[in-house]
């Protein structure tokens, strides 16, 4: 009888092995696959229309314009929301009194579900721009991107962007651990991966002269504390209001401020 009980110990363990590789395989799948199906189903608008460029003209006499172009992913273009015009970069230039009297236009070229490859390959052919502003990466935690592949593509960024404009506002990738679809471990997992990743912009985008938001930590605690408010019906991307979050950090990270003076 002992050795019988013996005997199903091994048979127990590999039970629990099996059970664990499933679970270990299910969680494999879902980082990439989870948040982006519910995301594309849920999601007001997948992605939001974009417009093309918007002009916000003041004064039509006068042919001097302030250029404004946005890349990335979902996150730059404003998904989670019903329109370009609710997203963080149209929203940061609404609420910048510098810009209530002059002439500016708004051109987002994002596109969601890239990578920050695509946006260095297809979202750089544009003429130089008074100011640039920047949000990449989720996909790259979500997909896996390996972090030498993540380094070499920022760099990469970061150099050509010299040659497009003398400002430039650059947005880390945002905590996944608020996200109210994105269940224990999956959460703190992505969570993780977001962090190293952003340790590597922590490294290259100040070094390049450019203005890196921290909307990681700077945005985490109003998410979680109200995720119906801040975000988006798909309950991943942020509302107007998770965006407008996302401003409140710009405006408060901001040195020196952007220079609105500069036209192009």
């Amino acid at each position: 009888m002992d050795m019988q009980y013996l005997l199903l110990i091994p048979q127990a363990f590999r039970f629990f092995a099996v059970i664990t590789a499933v679970i270990i395989v299910i969680y494999s799948l879902a980082i990439p696959i989870w948040p982006m199906f519910w995301a594309s189903y849920y999601s007001p608008t997948f992605p939001p229309k974009n417009p093309g460029v918007i002009n916000h003209i003041i004064h039509p006499d006068q042919k001097s314009i302030f250029r404004v172009v946005v890349i990335g992913d979902s996150t730059a273009i404003g998904q989670g929301t019903n329109s370009v015009e609710e997203s963080f970069g149209y929203q940061y230039l609404l609420a910048n009194s510098s810009l209530k009297n002059q002439n500016w236009s708004f051109e987002n070229r994002a596109k969601s579900g890239v990578k920050i490859n695509y946006v260095v390959d297809q979202q750089l052919d544009f003429e130089p721009a008074g100011l640039v502003m920047v949000s990449i990466g989720a996909n790259d935690v979500t997909g896996g991107t390996k972090s030498a592949e993540f380094r070499a593509s920022a760099e990469d960024l970061a150099k050509k962007l010299r040659s497009l404009s003398k400002q430039v506002i650059w947005l880390n990738i945002p905590d996944f651990v608020t996200s109210p679809i994105l269940l224990p471990p999956l959460n703190y997992i992505l969570s993780s991966r977001a962090k190293k990743i952003n340790q590597i912009l922590d490294s290259i985008v100040p070094q390049s002269g450019y203005q890196l938001i921290d909307v990681y930590n700077g945005a985490r605690e109003p998410f979680k504390r109200d995720p119906d408010r801040f975000f988006g019906a798909d309950k991943y991307h942020p509302s107007v209001y998770g965006y407008g979050v996302w401003v409140k950090v710009i405006e408060k990270t901001l040195q020196p401020e952007i220079q609105f003076s500069q036209f192009r």
